[in-house]
């Protein structure tokens, strides 16, 4: 009967030293795995907050690249308008640029009519100086000598009371015409005007022509 019992108490003690050894087990099983999962959020978290600072890099570079592409398209735009500049539409009056109504103001110089086609062809004129060549030789009848401006032609255009053209000058000249202005090519003059003894000439006008 003793030996019974000794046999069932060591097979009790077995029995409780196997649910012990197999408690340790599962406890040293879960601590493992709690060790596993706390190192792999260590090694997660920093590649994660790597990657997410990866991602601002190219977040930014993307940015940056987008900036300097909308600058660059500035400068080029700025560039265009700078290399075309917009051309003034060129006047036209009575069919003819300005160019061309010059040339035939120079082509009538001192013509019947021509003080009346220098008023058609260039209505901007004004008068800008007087001169009434007084005891100069000059026909009382053509006197005064009259100066007028045109700010389109830039030009100078001399007009006697007879409504002839006298000479045309580059620029605004209100004042008596020179030899220099005449010798320096200036002044586009008549043969009949340098006769003036005031610029020069002999003083002897003949009008006749």
């Amino acid at each position: 009967m003793i030996m019974q019992n000794i046999a069932i108490l060591l097979i009790v003690m077995l029995i409780i030293a196997g649910c012990t050894q197999a408690q340790d087990r599962q406890v040293k099983d879960e601590t493992a795995k709690e060790i596993k999962k706390i190192e792999s959020e260590k090694i997660y978290e920093p590649a994660k907050e790597k990657e997410l600072e990866e991602n601002k890099t190219e977040i930014k570079t993307d940015n940056s690249t987008k900036n300097e592409s909308k600058n660059a398209d500035v400068e080029i735009n700025q560039t265009v308008v700078k290399s075309e500049p917009i051309k003034p539409i060129e006047k036209r009056i009575n069919g003819k640029l300005v160019g061309e109504r010059l040339q035939e103001a120079s082509d009538r110089l001192h013509t019947q009519g021509s003080g009346q086609h220098i008023r058609d062809d260039f209505p901007d004129i004004r008068l800008v100086y007087t001169d009434d060549a007084k005891e100069t030789g000059f026909p009382q009848m053509i006197l005064p000598f009259r100066y007028y401006y045109s700010e389109e032609a830039d030009k100078t255009f001399n007009i006697c009371n007879i409504d002839f053209t006298v000479f045309i000058c580059d620029g605004k000249l209100e004042r008596l015409i020179s030899k220099e202005d005449i010798d320096s090519g200036r002044c586009e003059v008549t043969p009949v005007y340098t006769g003036d003894s005031r610029i020069g000439g002999s003083g002897v006008i003949d009008y006749r022509n």
